[in-house]
């Protein structure tokens, strides 16, 4: 199933324009999004822990199964003020 990633801030550096597409099997977990995110872009190994998923509106949890068509996003850690 082709899923659409978007990668924001930090993170959208390290994915160049920061849009792209996965291709994962049916049932993939968001584990496997981010590895598969990882082989493709491996110089995001290092946020691994502490980037955040959601698809939608709503967090990921690495359990958490993509949905078919989802849009997903990669987070980094933020600051605001």
């Amino acid at each position: 199933m082709r899923v659409r990633v978007t990668a924001w801030a930090g993170l959208r550096e390290v994915c160049g324009d920061g849009v792209f597409d996965l291709e994962l099997t049916e049932g993939a977990t968001a584990r496997e999004l981010w590895d598969a995110a990882c082989v493709r872009y491996p110089a995001l190994l290092p946020w691994e822990g502490c980037v955040r998923i959601a698809s939608g509106v709503e967090w990921m949890e690495w359990t958490t199964l993509v949905e078919l068509g989802a849009e997903v996003s990669l987070m980094p850690p933020v600051q605001g003020g």
